[in-house]
């Protein structure tokens, strides 16, 4: 059976101004499954956070830097709500989008942590025909902020180019991605990082 979660958990949130926003179109979701799913959990939040909620789950080492200190609370809303949806539902296996590559690093360690019997597996990440990696938020930019966003993924794509013709510092292809961005021109950039696949350190 193929059960899809559809939740948009609260407590991973760090603005509640980000939160009001985001999009919520669950006739949309349900038309894009096209028959894929069993069944579809969407609960309610009083369902997964009923009135005296208090117990959450502590976030792993994998999710202290980078998201983890751009967005505080973040994971430990991540963790709390995935384990309680694998109780729920009880899983064999469980399926998460590489976009949110942290996130998925993150639900490992938490698996194996904390011994729960679930095998995790990671989805390659999607793209618009453009490069823009799909997601919920998208519909959310103006014209001009999805072209700054694209940014993103040509500063990735010429850093992988520069790797391929032999560049193996990081500190240069970190500054070419900067570049990149600083000429989109992005606002602000909270971080550029090279790390390794599964710790995340530099």
């Amino acid at each position: 059976y193929i059960v899809v979660s559809i939740f948009v958990n609260p407590s991973q949130f760090d603005s509640g101004a980000d939160l009001t926003a985001y999009p919520r179109i669950l006739e949309s979701d349900l038309l894009m499954l096209n028959g894929l799913a069993d069944l579809v959990f969407s609960p309610d939040e009083n369902e997964i956070y009923p009135p005296g909620f208090s117990t959450y789950v502590t976030a792993p080492d994998v999710a202290k830097r980078w998201e983890g200190e751009c967005r505080a609370g973040h994971f430990q809303g991540v963790v709390t709500v995935v384990l309680k949806l694998f109780t729920l539902i009880q899983p064999q296996a469980a399926f998460f989008g590489e976009k949110d590559y942290q996130q998925l690093q993150v639900i490992r360690q938490m698996v194996r942590d904390l011994n729960v019997p679930v095998e995790v597996f990671g989805c390659p990440l999607i793209r618009e025909q453009n490069g823009l990696a799909m997601s919920s938020r998208n519909r959310n930019m103006s014209d001009s902020e999805s072209r700054r966003a694209l940014s993103l993924f040509q500063s990735l794509e010429q850093a992988k180019q520069q790797v391929r013709m032999g560049n193996r510092n990081s500190e240069s292809l970190m500054a070419s991605i900067v570049k990149t961005l600083e000429e989109a021109p992005v606002d602000r950039i909270q971080y550029v990082a090279i790390v390794d696949p599964e710790s995340l350190e530099p």
